[in-house]
């Protein structure tokens, strides 16, 4: 199914071992796409964080007037970015960055 060292580490970043995390952990590293990741556990958002230690990881959240100045600007620069505490709809804004 994966690599087992890969799937070791991500197991030491907090990812469950079970095969259902596990593929997740795959769509969400590999996809052409950016990943959305419906985490009512805090469990990806808690990996991604771990996985992305001492690198470049910036954390938005949605609601601030400067998000999208921020966001484009990450994009653009190659940052990863993690967006935080998304509700239910999407803001239309991001449609272009979502759709890359």
């Amino acid at each position: 199914m994966g690599d087992p060292v890969i799937l070791r580490n991500w197991g030491i970043a907090g990812l469950p071992s079970d095969q259902v995390s596990s593929e997740n952990g795959i769509l969400t590293t590999q996809a052409e796409r950016y990943a959305l990741c419906i985490d009512p556990q805090q469990q990806a958002n808690a990996w991604i964080k771990n996985m992305n230690k001492g690198g470049d990881l910036k954390i938005l959240k949605f609601g601030p007037a400067n998000f999208l100045r921020e966001i484009t600007a990450a994009v653009r620069n190659g940052i990863t970015v993690l967006v935080e505490d998304v509700e239910e709809g999407v803001d239309p804004a991001i449609d272009p960055i979502l759709n890359k």
